[in-house]
């Protein structure tokens, strides 16, 4: 139908603190802020396995959603920054929303605490499609380039949203749809230009 969704929930762990945010930008432009959601992240930090199906409820000014989400796969990989280690989690969503049917994806990021997928347990908790990606050297991260069939290239702080996702779309193309070879200009070539031109 053309609508576009985006849902964002912070969360402390001790449950103290909960924000949650987004909009629905609609077929006719009209873009509708967030007010209100259901969705409990204290619940995915205290299970034991990461559900791969559930419905999320949240309102805006003038409409109330119901999404309803299906897991299709994971990329899981763990960054770290300012000697804290940071877990990600991104996956593959096919979702219905008020009864469309569509794509897209989600992410869990957990920052300094300790999550309930241990490095030792965190294959057995993904569906069989996971890819782990490994966390990328300094010399990987300076480069002003990245191949889509490059593993670095799935990583959203080295290409952004939409070169990583189009890398992760590489990885799981088969027979219904294919995507092109390609590569994407870095964040480092950002910055980098950014500097040289003397931007603001």
């Amino acid at each position: 139908t053309g609508t576009v969704f985006h849902l964002a929930v912070i969360a402390r762990e001790d449950g103290f603190n909960t924000i949650s945010n987004g909009y629905v930008m609609k077929p006719n432009g009209i873009c509708e802020a967030i007010t209100n959601c259901n969705l409990d992240l204290i619940l995915f930090m205290d299970a034991k396995e990461l559900p791969t199906d559930y419905i999320i409820r949240f309102e805006t000014e003038c409409d109330s959603y119901q999404l309803e989400c299906h897991i299709d796969s994971v990329h899981q990989f763990l960054l770290e920054k300012e000697g804290r280690e940071v877990e990600v989690l991104q996956r593959f969503t096919v979702f219905t929303l008020n009864g469309t049917h569509g794509r897209g994806t989600n992410e869990l990021t957990f920052r300094n605490c300790c999550t309930t997928l241990s490095s030792s347990s965190q294959t057995e908790l993904l569906p069989p499609s996971v890819v782990v990606t490994p966390v990328p050297s300094s010399a990987c991260q300076s480069m002003l380039t990245l191949s889509l069939s490059d593993p670095f290239c799935c990583l959203v702080h080295l290409t952004g949203g939409k070169g990583s996702q189009l890398a992760r779309l590489q990885t799981l193309a088969t027979k219904r749809f294919t995507v092109p070879a390609g590569f994407c200009v870095t964040t480092c070539a950002l910055d980098q230009h950014v500097k040289v031109s003397q931007c603001p």
